[in-house]
């Protein structure tokens, strides 16, 4: 037996204009090139798997993964398809800085 706890996150649809990459988000660094074959794929084929964020004390969503999806979504913001993006919300920012 392990000691798994189940964390419960909110899955939320966001305005994408109420989302940043957060510090947490372990991506500093990013190919420009890999980030525009992510927009291709993602325009063609769309977000297969939702952002992972929390709320910030303003109300914005502070992205904690999916740092290179969030920087494809930014070039995609031509599109009304992803002007709202899927996030998964952390409960409380300890779970935050662990995803």
């Amino acid at each position: 037996m392990s000691n798994e706890t189940k964390i419960t996150a909110t899955y939320a649809a966001i305005p994408f204009e109420d989302t940043y990459i957060s510090d947490l988000n372990p991506r500093k660094i990013v190919a420009q090139t890999g980030i525009e074959a992510l927009v291709e794929n993602i325009r063609q084929c769309g977000l297969i798997h939702p952002l992972a964020g929390m709320i910030d004390a303003k109300g914005k969503t502070a992205i904690v993964a999916g740092g290179r999806r969030h920087r494809a979504l930014a070039l995609l913001q031509d599109d009304p398809r992803f002007r709202t993006v899927p996030v998964n919300i952390a409960p409380n920012a300890a779970i935050a800085q662990a995803w």
